[in-house]
């Protein structure tokens, strides 16, 4: 077994910041484990509500009791009241996506520009360079300023697709106006700043509404079992509640919570669901919940 002052490895530390790494929640897990134990041993093994009743029950649900008992200990928590770190993290990424479409954005009217200048050169010959010579300097300084964007965003993080290298590349472009030369590196850069965005939206970076907790153990508990199954999630939160000394909400009020947060304007509650069960399948979502609140065996 781990032992209570055991660490996750500090490579996992650096890999995602997910909500239940939480070190308030982290923090409380091993005097619930103390108290947990004594309901366990003070309830009888043959109550169909008691611990070894309900973990049964989770078993005949398709669920695993240790994922489904973690997941409840997170939601029945008292809450972090101070910004998470994962809050302040998405608040500089904020800045960074916002530089990088700015840059995207930037890039396209830059080859849209010198599209137009050159064809305009093709027409007009040597008659009237004024309007060439104005798309040619929008082209120059889209490019330029799209290259101050990605500058910026460098600031806050490394990048993960875009190098200091290929910003000086970007650089250089803005005095090339040829454009058969300009138009595919752009191009690339374009697909390169699409990365960069893609890498932001996991859900790892985004702060989660409140309700997340109720929702992904309820999330869980469906995709095992094939129903919400609430009658077995309050049950769970029951015992759980006890062990960190809280008052249990009534069974149609956590219903009515998890109904609500499913109806959010919002991608997350598809994303949490999706997640849940992908993790939950590929053994993920017990591995991680495993290192970062192990079985402590306190007795």
């Amino acid at each position: 077994m781990t032992s209570a002052d055991a660490k996750p490895p500090a490579a996992q530390e650096r890999e995602s910041f997910l909500w239940w790494r939480h070190p308030f929640y982290r923090s409380k897990w091993k005097q619930w484990n103390v108290n947990w134990h004594k309901i366990t041993d003070k309830i009888p093994a043959n109550q169909e509500r008691g611990p070894a009743g309900v973990m049964r029950r989770l078993k005949e649900a398709h669920c695993d009791p240790d994922v489904a008992l973690r997941l409840a200990f997170l939601e029945a928590s008292d809450k972090p009241t101070a910004q998470s770190e994962l809050a302040k993290d998405n608040k500089r990424q904020q800045h960074i996506k916002r530089k990088l479409s700015q840059c995207r954005s930037r890039l396209s009217k830059a080859i849209l520009a010198l599209r137009s200048g050159c064809l305009l050169q093709e027409g007009t010959g040597s008659k009237d360079r004024q309007p060439v010579k104005s798309k040619l300097d929008q082209y120059r300084n889209h490019v330029r300023n799209a290259a101050d964007e990605l500058d910026e965003a460098r600031k806050d993080v490394s990048l993960v697709f875009i190098k200091p290298k290929d910003i000086e590349s970007l650089k250089a472009l803005a005095n090339s106006v040829n454009f058969e030369n300009v138009v595919d590196p752009l191009g690339k850069m374009i697909q390169m700043c699409n990365h960069e965005l893609e890498v932001l939206l996991w859900p790892h970076t985004v702060e989660l509404h409140s309700g997340h907790e109720l929702f992904t153990l309820a999330s869980y508990v469906k995709g095992c079992s094939g129903e919400p199954n609430f009658p077995l999630v309050f049950d769970l939160l029951c015992l759980v509640c006890e062990a960190h000394g809280r008052k249990t909400p009534k069974q149609d009020a956590i219903e009515k919570q998890v109904e609500r947060f499913g109806k959010l304007h919002s991608i997350q509650p598809e994303l949490i669901a999706e997640s849940t069960a992908h993790r939950a399948k590929s053994g993920e979502l017990r591995r991680e919940l495993m290192t970062w609140y192990p079985d402590l065996q306190l007795r």
